[in-house]
């Protein structure tokens, strides 16, 4: 249960960010403006396991 809200928290903290990628008028802000250096970290931590999970399951497979 604490993973899967671990889950919905990562998703929905994602969902909020905005790239400009994306949308291009606006500064990859959250709804409460420019992210914080705490907030780059953590999303900065939770790429950094996706990217671990996603790379060690490619080697797994091969």
């Amino acid at each position: 249960m604490g993973r899967e809200l671990a889950r919905e928290w990562v998703r929905a903290s994602l969902d909020k960010l905005y790239i400009d990628a994306r949308y291009p008028g606006n500064f990859g802000l959250l709804p409460y403006g420019k992210p914080t250096l705490g907030d780059a970290i953590i999303f900065h931590d939770i790429a950094k396991d996706i990217f671990k999970y996603a790379n060690s399951a490619i080697l797994i497979n091969n």
